[in-house]
This record gives structure tokens, sequence and C-alpha cells, in this order.
């Protein structure tokens, strides 16, 4: 799922069922890239 074409929808729309879906993918491309024994990686 292409998460800036969401965010993009979202600026143009302000429809918050588009900020509620970037925001639950963006939850579950996290939860995805860390194991469930593994502590999360910190970013800058």
């Amino acid at each position: 799922m292409e998460l800036d074409a969401i965010w993009q929808t979202f600026a143009e729309t302000g429809d918050p069922v588009c900020y509620m879906l970037y925001k639950a993918a963006q939850r579950g491309r996290t939860e995805k890239e860390t194991d469930p024994g593994e502590e999360p990686r910190v970013t800058d």
C-alpha cells in the first residue's frame, strides 16, 4: 500500500477515513518490521 498516495488523498479531500487508513497502514508497516521477541529499532 502506498502511504504517500493515501496521505495526498487526505490532504486534498480532508476525509477522516483517509487519515485513519493512513495511520492504520503506518502502524501495520511498523509492526511488520519488528519481531515479537526483538527490541524495536530506534530511527532518526
